[in-house]
């Protein structure tokens, strides 16, 4: 449980009979003991806790601090057996990109615990999208592992795996409308067309996955950085 500590200057202050700003008919008031910190109701739902944290210096610099409590890093609620996930990578080469598929594989080899609607969310809203696209559809652990491994070693890529280059794919954009385009999301979503959400994706027609339902029983992991480009100092 979060403890808000006192503030020792301001409490000091009112015991000493030093003038201070009225603050009985606001909401506002100064903690004068610790006690426990308790989140502030918003539509029935406890919003995060928030602070600020001030320092004041004799030279005239100020300094001030907004933070904010860390996410909830429970396990995320279980998903259905048979539930499919999309799990899209993107580099700026295709030679990173296959060290991208090669970096994750080797993580879901050492972590076979990893949830995969938590591996799915966090490739789709916390990677930004480049123009060398991979994409995997797979309703296991070890199915995604395999797909990628096969990408990661230049095999012949599955009936799941999707793969396209979105600048040379735009062309396709410019014959839908956005309108249209969102339409054609919206319904394969409701549907659960993970396949044609990744094909959209790879070919530049899509340019997220954040109205994806498994958005909303997933959390974000820690997962490989970018393989980021070698270059020589010679």
């Amino acid at each position: 449980m979060a403890v808000a500590p006192p503030n020792l200057g301001a409490f000091a202050a009112l015991r000493a009979g030093k003038p201070t700003h009225p603050l009985s008919d606001s909401p506002f008031y100064v903690q004068k003991e610790a006690s426990p910190w308790q989140p502030v109701m918003i539509n029935g739902a406890p919003s995060p806790l928030r602070a600020g944290v001030s320092s004041f210096g004799a030279g005239g610099s100020n300094l001030h601090l907004i933070v904010e409590e860390a996410p909830d890093l429970t396990q995320s609620e279980p998903t259905a057996p048979d539930a499919a996930f999309l799990v899209p990578l993107s580099a700026n080469s295709e030679e990173q990109l296959g060290r991208y598929a090669a970096s994750l594989a080797d993580f879901l080899e050492r972590y076979p615990e990893t949830a995969g609607n938590d591996l799915a969310f966090t490739l789709q809203s916390g990677r930004r999208s480049m123009n060398y696209r991979l994409a995997v559809v797979g309703s296991t652990h070890a199915e995604i592992l395999s797909a990628l491994r096969e990408v990661a070693e230049g095999k012949k890529k599955g009936n799941n795996v999707y793969s396209g280059n979105s600048r040379e794919a735009r062309s396709l954009s410019r014959v839908l409308e956005a309108v249209e385009i969102d339409t054609l999301k919206k319904g394969w979503e409701e549907k659960g067309q993970l396949d044609k959400l990744a094909q959209a994706w790879v070919q530049g027609l899509l340019k997220d996955f954040t109205s994806l339902a498994s958005h909303r029983r997933a959390r974000r992991i820690s997962l490989p950085t970018y393989p980021f480009a070698k270059l020589g100092t010679g």
